[in-house]
């Protein structure tokens, strides 16, 4: 059972993906951060031979490992999830930030889990802020979970 948090994550998804400066909201989160109730991950898909060379084929796969995790899950996490990089040579990932402080299940009943890499992100260093920065803000909307 998660300790009760006073971080309401629809409240600032709507704040954040409505802000017309979603960098002055992005930093109006980190002091706020629920650090018993939430943390921030990176996710990285580790390819199989033959995969990240096509951009679509690439977005589809993207699409399917969101589409695998539990339907609830969303509800308890924000992300930006994407395929970066240039055709002939895609990876997928991005910045999470779910309820919780470890991997959820729902993600470690994924039928892909172990092609993943988390990586547990420090909220308060200004190094894992700026990344996040960087993911969140250029965020696209297919991009978002």
């Amino acid at each position: 059972m998660l300790p009760k948090s006073p971080f309401n994550l629809d409240d600032w998804k709507r704040e954040f993906c409505n802000s017309a400066d979603k960098a002055a909201t992005l930093n109006e989160l980190w002091p706020k951060f629920d650090h018993q109730g939430w943390s921030l991950w990176k996710v990285h898909y580790i390819k199989y031979e033959g995969e990240g060379i096509v951009g679509y084929l690439t977005s589809n796969l993207k699409n399917g490992h969101i589409r695998n995790l539990d339907e609830h899950f969303r509800k308890y996490c924000f992300a930006v999830y994407g395929v970066y990089g240039e055709e002939g040579n895609y990876e997928i990932d991005g910045i999470f930030m779910w309820r919780g402080t470890e991997i959820p299940e729902a993600w470690k009943e994924h039928n892909s889990y172990e092609y993943f890499t988390f990586t547990r992100l420090d909220e308060n260093d200004p190094a894992v802020q700026k990344l996040t920065a960087e993911y969140w803000i250029n965020l696209n909307e297919n991009d978002t979970v």
